[in-house]
């Protein structure tokens, strides 16, 4: 951004170049001499802009560089505005008392100042729209709540964005001083209007056009470059055809035309016409060949023929073949009575010279019934094919004589049980299993099983058949069981506090010795008892419940403690920790607030005679400040009004609010009515100098600084009827002669709450800031 002295010599050099006269011998020169003018005018000093009431600071600060002031004049301006330059002054013309900057947000900082250092703010007051000082919302505060930023005329900007056909074109905008461009190249910060723009390549026609550059657009130029023609030689008006064929001596005939002698393969015809042509080639024993080709001028056709013999004629077979399969092969074969020997003897067979016409096939087989005979059609030059399935003739099958013996197919449940047939014992045979070859008659069978009482039964075996036999083995019991009662009954049932069942109810596969049972229903105390389980018998218990009383509590705890509680929409007038007694039996809603932090609820259920343990973790509410500072260094803010920065429900509000920043400077401010004054979260070596802190109590403290604030210095402040004053958690923070209204009084040090415990050492007793 020039200022008007910038402009005037931009102007002069303007006059004595004009680069649309330049051409390729001048424009080296000249370039050089636009370079040293660009580092003159780049010479000059940082640029001082001017805002007035109706425009927007924060258009000015985005086209600004650092480096450069912003001198905001009389006026109320609605905007939230994000400091995004380093070394950058932005400061009132004559003061806050006629210089405000209201939030036109209520879910932003007024000022942000995040990433920057050296930035000095000064003189302005800062507030909320909704309490403007001095304001009403008819005012014209809420007439300037600008939705769109408006940067003043002489700071409005666009671009111009040239591309060319060929590209690399030398390109230049009329009035622009500096280097040479190619193409594609695209002009920024060109002013808003008309421009010129000049394109010129070597070989080329130069090319120019006028266009108009638009507010924060870029406008696309592409220039189609006309070429300066060469004069084109004339191509040669013949042709020629170049003949080759396989094989050579082939006589040439051209559209017709033949040369007998004159013309054989391989040759060349020259002096032919552009265009299409038929080539035909004759040899003596060979068929014709023809085709047409393409003739170009001044180039040669190649032509490649390979001939064709003229075919011999074959005189007709006069004899056919038989061509004999059978399944299985081996087959004797006779051909119209007449049996074959040799080769051709026994399938598969050939049998060749057949005279054309019917002929009779028989095939024999050792063990087979005979294929045939069957009549076979023969043609002459022909092999029929014939497959003969032959049928094997049948053999008589001897009778087995009567079965003597049977068999007995013995099963268990469990499996695995030991099989005794008999009496004998034998090598041990486990179910499942089948006897075989079993005598006719009556049989004992007996099965053992370890853990099983013994399993008996007769069986008849027949001969030739099986016998089926499924054993069901009774165990022997190792466990006993226990029924339950109780009055009322529907109680829950935990046998060594495991969950087993509801009453009445009967608890099996209990292992011997002692047992713990325990009983529960809702709205009766438990009741246990220990009793001796014995093998294979069953325990009878019967347990009369006590009822217990209708309600329950509710213990309430929170981080941080100090919350007020609500329940079920009722406020109760203690703060965590905290028990609620006499709580009826169900579910209530329970509400838990603090100021700084976001409102917190559950539903609880409440048992009779029983208490709910609730804990609950409070979120702090993010932070809106009226200047918020984020690792942000040096920066000076001075000569500030801060007020009205209020709390909202999802925000705590913060007059200055400081993170991760270190060596800044809050000095001859005001900071009144916001929910905190100051407040430094983390950073080192920052000073807070002659302010006036008071009426800060929406959420309490003049100054607060947390545990990350290092050798801060707060000196020669004033603090009024802020609840807190102040409060310390930090480290090394130097608290020397503040005024502090009553409380603590005017007299002896003031020791700072906080876990830091810090003391302002000879602190005034009046305040001497007006």
């Amino acid at each position: 951004m020039r200022t008007k002295l910038e402009e005037k010599e931009v102007d002069k050099s303007r006059a004595k170049v004009s680069f649309a006269s330049l051409r390729k011998s001048e424009f080296f020169t000249a370039a050089v001499v636009l370079v040293l003018l660009l580092l003159a005018v780049a010479s000059v000093t940082a640029t001082e802009y001017q805002v007035n009431e109706g425009e927007s600071i924060q258009a000015v600060i985005n086209i600004a560089n650092p480096g450069d002031t912003i001198i905001v004049h009389n006026g109320t301006y609605a905007e939230n505005v994000v400091v995004n330059r380093s070394n950058m002054t932005i400061r009132s013309a004559n003061g806050s008392a006629v210089t405000i900057v209201v939030s036109n947000r209520t879910d932003m900082h007024v000022f942000n100042i995040t990433d920057q250092k050296n930035v000095t703010l000064e003189g302005f007051t800062i507030s909320d729209a909704s309490v403007a000082p001095n304001t009403t919302k008819n005012d014209k505060v809420y007439s300037h709540a600008i939705s769109a930023l408006v940067l003043p005329p002489q700071y409005q900007f666009g671009s111009i964005s040239v591309t060319s056909e060929p590209s690399g074109a030398a390109v230049i905008l009329e009035g622009f001083v500096g280097p040479t461009f190619t193409t594609p190249h695209t002009f920024d910060k060109v002013s808003v209007g008309y421009a010129t723009i000049t394109v010129y390549h070597e070989g080329y026609y130069d090319w120019s056009d006028t266009v108009q550059v638009h507010l924060d657009q870029t406008t696309h130029v592409n220039a189609q470059l006309k070429p300066k023609h060469k004069p084109t030689p004339t191509p040669p008006a013949k042709g020629a055809i170049a003949v080759a064929s396989i094989p050579s001596g082939a006589s040439i005939c051209l559209d017709g035309q033949c040369w007998g002698m004159l013309h054989k393969t391989p040759d060349t015809i020259p002096d032919v016409e552009p265009g299409y042509h038929t080539v035909e080639l004759s040899l003596a024993g060979y068929k014709k060949w023809s085709k047409e080709v393409k003739v170009t001028a001044g180039r040669t056709s190649q032509v490649h023929a390979t001939l064709t013999p003229t075919p011999t004629p074959t005189p007709p077979p006069t004899t056919g073949a038989i061509r004999i399969d059978s399944s299985p092969s081996g087959a004797t074969v006779e051909l119209d009575g007449q049996t074959f020997l040799g080769p051709i003897s026994a399938t598969p067979a050939t049998i060749p010279d057949l005279a054309p016409g019917y002929h009779t096939v028989k095939l024999s087989l050792e063990g087979y019934y005979d294929w045939g005979p069957t009549e076979v059609n023969v043609v002459a030059g022909e092999t029929t094919p014939i497959h003969a399935t032959m049928i094997l003739k049948p053999t008589p099958t001897p009778t087995p004589p009567p079965p003597t013996t049977g068999a007995i197919s013995v099963h268990s449940s469990p499996s695995g049980a030991r099989i005794i047939l008999d009496g004998y014992i034998g090598p041990p045979v486990t179910t499942p299993y089948t006897f075989t070859k079993v005598s006719q008659g009556h049989h004992n069978l007996k099965l053992t099983h370890a853990g099983y009482y013994d399993w008996t039964t007769n069986v008849d075996v027949e001969a030739g058949r099986t016998a089926y036999v499924n054993a069901h083995m009774k165990p022997i019991p190792t466990t006993g069981s226990i029924t339950v009662f109780s009055s009322p009954p529907g109680a829950d049932i935990y046998l060594d506090n495991t969950y087993v069942g509801r009453t009445i109810y009967t608890i099996t596969g209990v292992l011997p010795g002692y047992h713990t049972l325990k009983l529960c229903l809702v709205g009766y105390r438990d009741w246990s008892t220990t009793g001796l389980v014995t093998v294979g018998e069953t325990s009878y218990v019967h347990a009369t419940l006590t009822p217990i009383p209708a309600t329950g509590a509710i213990s309430v705890t929170s981080g941080p403690p100090g919350a007020n509680i609500g329940l079920d929409g009722v406020a109760i007038n203690a703060l965590t920790p905290y028990t609620i007694n006499n709580v009826a039996s169900g579910t209530h809603i329970l509400v838990i607030g603090l100021k700084g932090y976001l409102d917190w609820s559950a539903n609880v259920q409440v048992v009779p005679g029983k208490t709910a343990e609730v804990d609950a973790l409070l979120i702090p509410c993010p932070i809106r400040a009226g200047i918020y500072m984020n690792n942000a260094s040096n920066c000076v803010i001075i000569s500030n009004r801060i007020m009205n920065i209020t709390t909202t429900v999802n925000y705590s509000a913060v007059g200055i609010a400081v993170y991760n920043s270190s060596g800044n400077v809050i000095q001859n401010g005001a900071i009144l009515n916001c929910g905190h004054g100051i407040g430094i979260v983390s950073g080192s070596a920052n000073r807070i100098e002659g302010n006036k802190i008071w009426n800060n109590t929406i959420d309490g403290t003049g100054v607060r600084l947390e545990s990350g604030a290092i050798n801060t210095e707060i000196h020669e402040n004033c603090f009024i009827d802020n609840v807190p004053q102040a409060w310390d958690d930090g480290t090394y923070n130097n608290w020397v002669s503040n005024f502090w209204s009553q409380p603590p009084g005017a007299t002896g040090n003031y020791t700072i709450p906080g876990a830091a415990g810090s003391v302002d050492t000879g602190h005034l007793d009046v305040c001497p800031l007006p």
